[in-house]
């Protein structure tokens, strides 16, 4: 597959086969990850394998994202939280430069992925899965084979409209959301990360979740 095919090809994709993704495709698809550009070339990733349903369950239980649970296999990436560049988190540009490049080999390996960061608090997750305190995780990426080739999705702006030389220059001159709205939102996510291990309030909480149709 073409660079370019993969890059407009790819799109998240959130209903799997039964079908398994086996080690060496698992493990071709994590090699691209540690291949990305990193920050003074730490290379700080490390990355774990979720494919036991058990564990799986214990992050949707969290408040990870409710189409894991019918997803076989994911994988957590860490990175090395120990940056002294706080002002730009590159550790956190890092780690998602690797899983860019896991997305698209995978979409070239014909192996459906999700990146997601719906998922439960930090704490939980270090606790969960033993995580040293000098790994924090970044994402995690949901995989599995598709029935369906994903379509291309157009964007929504053009390049004209998101290009600017030596200074900016774009059309919109506001952030286009509310702030106070904003604020509402984000004090409510924080609430729900909460709330969502609770098991009376996990049925409320999981009302306001974002679904989608692939």
């Amino acid at each position: 597959m073409e660079l370019a095919d993969a890059i407009r090809g790819r799109r998240s994709v959130r209903k799997y086969t039964g079908t398994s993704v086996g080690k060496e495709v698992l493990e071709r698809i994590i090699e691209a990850g540690q291949w990305a550009p990193t920050a003074c070339n730490v290379q700080g990733f490390h990355f774990i394998v979720i494919d036991q349903p058990d564990v799986m369950a214990r992050i949707i239980k969290g408040g990870g994202a409710a189409f894991l649970k019918n997803t076989r296999q994911a994988i957590l990436v860490l990175y090395d939280n120990q940056t002294d560049n706080l002002e730009y988190h590159d550790n956190i540009q890092s780690a998602a430069a690797g899983i860019q490049n896991m997305l698209l080999t995978a979409h070239d390996l014909h192996v459906g992925t999700c990146w997601i960061n719906h998922l439960p608090r930090i704490k939980y997750l270090r606790t969960l899965l033993s995580i040293p305190s000098w790994y924090d995780p970044i994402a995690l990426v949901a995989l599995g084979y598709f029935d369906q080739q994903p379509r291309e999705v157009p964007r929504k702006r053009t390049i004209g409209e998101i290009v600017s030389y030596n200074t900016y220059a774009g059309t919109l001159t506001r952030a286009p959301k509310n702030p106070v709205l904003l604020t509402l939102r984000r004090l409510a996510r924080k609430a729900y990360l909460y709330v969502s291990v609770f098991p009376p309030l996990q049925k409320i909480a999981r009302k306001f979740e974002k679904k989608f149709d692939n």
